[in-house]
């Protein structure tokens, strides 16, 4: 079970973060979902060529990165930090807000409410779960997971962002998600109408599952 979970695994990082540097994105990118999700973009009025997404291999380059709307639409900043020792496995995301698109795309429609990057990092869980059932039920055998969320650790300042961890927790067959969230309002200079989010990685997931079951 545990070499199909790996390979399973790395099959769903190869469906967002094996691509070239910039890249047309499939609407299940974790950080697509997030921008769709956090900013409640009306599917309806957008292709599935409105996003791009930059994956960054460096800190460096990520912390200076800036998501943009070009003329091919809107480009996500991303980047994963493995799954590794005692550190948190995660998907660090920078997109733009509502007010922002509606501003430089007003073809763009918004529906529903805004929800957190926490309700964000739980739909993307799911659809881990829906996808590959196996990989993660397992290790609940005498029950159904049920995964659920916090309210996001909000920040206000970039560099509190930056050293912040998403937080994950597993208390019987819940796992609960918790994760980082910055938005600048339009009018900052620069760095104004963009959203940050730090998420909880499939791969981090399996970690916590793991460890839960060997306990």
């Amino acid at each position: 079970m545990k070499q199909i979970s790996i390979l399973v695994f790395l099959c769903w990082v190869g469906m967002w973060g094996m691509a070239p540097v910039l890249a047309a994105a499939s609407m299940r990118n974790p950080c697509v979902m997030a921008q769709i999700s956090t900013e409640r973009i009306d599917l309806d009025s957008v292709g599935e060529d409105s996003f791009m997404v930059k994956d960054h291999h460096g800190a460096a380059g990520f912390y200076k990165s800036k998501p943009k709307i070009t003329n091919n639409g809107i480009q996500i900043e991303v980047m994963e930090i493995p799954t590794s020792g005692d550190g948190v496995g995660q998907i660090l995301c920078k997109f733009k807000t509502e007010e922002a698109i509606s501003q430089q795309m007003p073809w763009v429609q918004f529906s529903g409410t805004r929800k957190s990057c926490s309700y964000a990092n739980m739909e993307i869980l799911l659809h881990v779960q829906e996808k590959w059932p196996f990989l993660v039920d397992d290790f609940f055998p005498t029950g159904e997971m049920r995964i659920s969320h916090s309210k996001d650790q909000i920040f206000y300042r970039g560099d509190r962002w930056k050293k912040s961890d998403p937080q994950i927790e597993i208390i019987g067959n819940e796992i609960r998600i918790r994760a980082s969230s910055l938005r600048t309002s339009s009018w900052i200079p620069y760095l104004g109408g963009m959203r940050y989010c730090k998420l909880i990685s499939p791969g981090e997931l399996i970690k916590q599952l793991k460890k839960k079951s060997s306990e």
